[in-house]
C-alpha cells in the first residue's frame, strides 16, 4: 500500500491545528516519531507498507515513510527530510469486513513508537 499526504495553511493557525509529523488518527503519518513532534505551517509525507500473509490470520508488514514540514511551500529543503521505518504483525479479527488487530514498531533517528491499533495503518 502507499500514501501521500499534504496539509498546508495559511494566516494565523493556532498551535493545535497546525499540520504535524507524527499524526495518529485516520491515518498514521510516520510511525516512530511522537504524535506532533515537529510541526509547522505546512507538512508532507509519503509513506509505503509491504503486508504479507504468512499463516491463516497472520500476516507481516514492513514500512517507510518520508516527510517534513516548513513554514511555506518553497522552504522545504531535501537536507531536512525525515525518515521513520518499521515492521508490524497483523492479525485477522473479521475475514468478512477485513478487520487487522495490529502490532507495530516504529524506527526515526530519535525515537521508537510502539502502536498497537485495530485496523490498517492507511
Amino acid at each position: 500500500a502507499v500514501h501521500g499526504f499534504a496539509d498546508v495553511t495559511k494566516g494565523r493557525v493556532p498551535f493545535n491545528r497546525l499540520p504535524m509529523i507524527g499524526k495518529m488518527g485516520e491515518c498514521n503519518l510516520m510511525r516512530g516519531y511522537q504524535q506532533g513532534r515537529y510541526r509547522d505551517k505546512c507538512s508532507w509525507v509519503v509513506q509505503g507498507e509491504y503486508r504479507m500473509p504468512v499463516w491463516r490470520r497472520l500476516a507481516l508488514a514492513t514500512f517507510l515513510s518520508l516527510g517534513d514540514v516548513s513554514r511555506n511551500i518553497s522552504d522545504f529543503q531535501i537536507s531536512t527530510i525525515k525518515y521513520a521505518y518499521g515492521s508490524g504483525v497483523r492479525l485477522k479479527m473479521d475475514s468478512t469486513a477485513n478487520i487487522h488487530l495490529r502490532l507495530d514498531v516504529g524506527w526515526t533517528e530519535e525515537s521508537t513508537g510502539v502502536y498497537i491499533t485495530i485496523g490498517e495503518a492507511f
